[in-house]
């Protein structure tokens, strides 16, 4: 991977010596860092350009954690606008119970633009292994004496099942939100707790098992059935290629058999499947492929891909390039092939990741916040009605679980406090202000008994419009 990486980067080989003398001098005499909740980032520009160069998470509650690897400064700026502020010393706290009530993890999309902005530090207190909450008001409203819960959730987009709402916590682990009870509890995870968790995906299998996956902090993939069972790890990448952001999934069912195949970008840029058959509910071994787009684009964030495709369509999996176009890799006759998609309808790049509705189309989010679509097989990207003046630097998200929603979740207004747009065919619906300004994208639910969609705002907490009324804390 060492190989790899500096002849990427540099140009040439390096020695083992060579990379071990530039994790020390990252370290030592970084050309910039800042701390979050369980590391130490560290970068160190390389070369003549500014703009490459190395960096180093240094974990300190799971130093096999830690890692190094080359990627460009917007990817670093991201991370530290994601969460940065958090003093790792004289904490003393251990894995699995970290600060709360900040914004402190890293996001771990990849970077679309730079953006050095800082979040800031909050006083440490330990979570309750399960918590239960106060019932809520008639209609979720909030009041200055409405109790407080800082959960320290990080900014990764909470996921969701019938059950629970999960979600990334600032120390690098999962916790989960009861969301079929009146009340509502979190219960933190105990089984998988190694603070070395970025983010999650929730997959509801179709002749594979409910599973939730994982990138790592140090960018491998992993997978669990639920919280009561540890991470496993399902592999490397080719080539040793550190993963990062959000993975996509999906189950190709076949007569015998069913692929599960997980998508996820790497921070070379590259698109990378892991896949693997399953056979009377017995999982095969695990197989990777890496796909590159042409002429040397890159990939800036994380794929979507169309879930509810009828039956003989081929596969299709969509990503943002760095040249601000959206690109979708087609499936035809078992031959992979690029199509770009196109560009933003007025010249301005695309930046956030795309998200895919079955009813409506591809979304996008360019670097003016205006929300564009186009249709599935392309004809290209026009302004959604009532789509301007949203965050440019929040992925969109949609629910294909319920067919007939077509809705399209996004977050509105870089200012602060930020709104939350609930967003369809017919344009955008304002729920207001949020309790704190939002950081995650959001979390659609579709089968909850409150009907509501979940964000993390900047003081680290699940928030939800109750019934569409108000904002509420989790």
């Amino acid at each position: 991977m060492q190989q790899n990486e500096c002849q990427q980067y540099l140009g040439r080989s390096c020695t083992q010596a060579e990379w071990q003398d530039m994790v020390r001098r990252a370290i030592q005499n970084p050309t910039d860092s800042f701390a979050r909740w369980n590391a130490d980032v560290y970068w160190l520009s390389t070369g003549t350009s500014q703009l490459d160069g190395m960096i180093v998470i240094l974990n300190h509650q799971n130093i096999n954690a830690s890692t190094a690897f080359f990627t460009n400064y917007a990817y670093y700026q991201r991370q530290a606008a994601g969460g940065a502020g958090i003093p790792t010393g004289g904490g003393g706290a251990t894995c699995g119970s970290g600060p709360v009530g900040a914004k402190g993890t890293a996001k771990s999309n990849l970077p679309q633009k730079p953006n050095a902005a800082k979040g800031s530090a909050a006083a440490a207190k330990k979570p309750a292994t399960s918590r239960a909450l106060p019932p809520r008001l008639s209609k979720g409203k909030a009041a200055t004496d409405e109790p407080f819960y800082p959960k320290g959730l990080s900014s990764a987009t909470p996921q969701e099942d019938n059950t629970y709402v999960y979600a990334v916590m600032n120390n690098g682990n999962m916790t989960a939100f009861n969301k079929t009870q009146a009340t509502g509890s979190f219960t933190d995870d105990t089984a998988g707790a190694d603070c070395n968790t970025a983010t999650i995906t929730t997959h509801p299998g179709t002749g594979t098992p409910n599973t939730i996956y994982g990138v790592t902090i140090d960018g491998k993939l992993r997978d669990r059935a639920n919280m009561t069972v540890p991470w496993a790890d399902t592999g490397t990448a080719p080539g040793g290629a550190q993963l990062v952001g959000k993975p996509a999934v999906e189950d190709i069912v076949k007569s015998s058999s069913t692929v599960e195949a997980v998508w996820a970008i790497g921070t070379d840029g590259n698109l990378y499947q892991r896949s693997a058959t399953y056979t009377n509910g017995h999982r095969g071994d695990f197989s990777w492929e890496n796909y590159t787009l042409p002429g040397g684009v890159k990939i800036v964030n994380d794929p979507s891909l169309n879930d509810r495709l009828p039956s003989g369509t081929p596969r299709q999996i969509f990503v943002t390039g760095n040249d601000g176009n959206v690109w979708r890799l087609d499936n035809q006759s078992g031959s992979w092939q690029w199509t770009k998609i196109g560009g933003s309808d007025d010249g301005h790049p695309f930046v956030t990741a795309p998200t895919v509705s079955s009813k409506y189309g591809v979304y996008a989010v360019d670097s003016n916040g205006d929300l564009e679509r186009t249709p599935l097989q392309g004809g290209g990207f026009k302004l959604a009605p009532a789509g301007t003046g949203l965050s440019a630097d929040i992925n969109p998200t949609t629910t294909n679980a319920d067919p007939g929603s077509g809705a399209v979740g996004v977050v509105g207004g870089s200012s602060v406090p930020r709104n939350d747009y609930f967003y369809n065919d017919t344009g955008c619906v304002s729920f207001g202000p949020a309790l704190a300004p939002i950081v995650s994208g959001l979390a659609l639910g579709w089968n909850d008994p409150r009907g509501e969609e979940y964000v993390v705002d900047s003081m680290g907490n699940l928030d939800f419009p109750y019934q569409h009324e108000g904002w509420a804390h989790s």
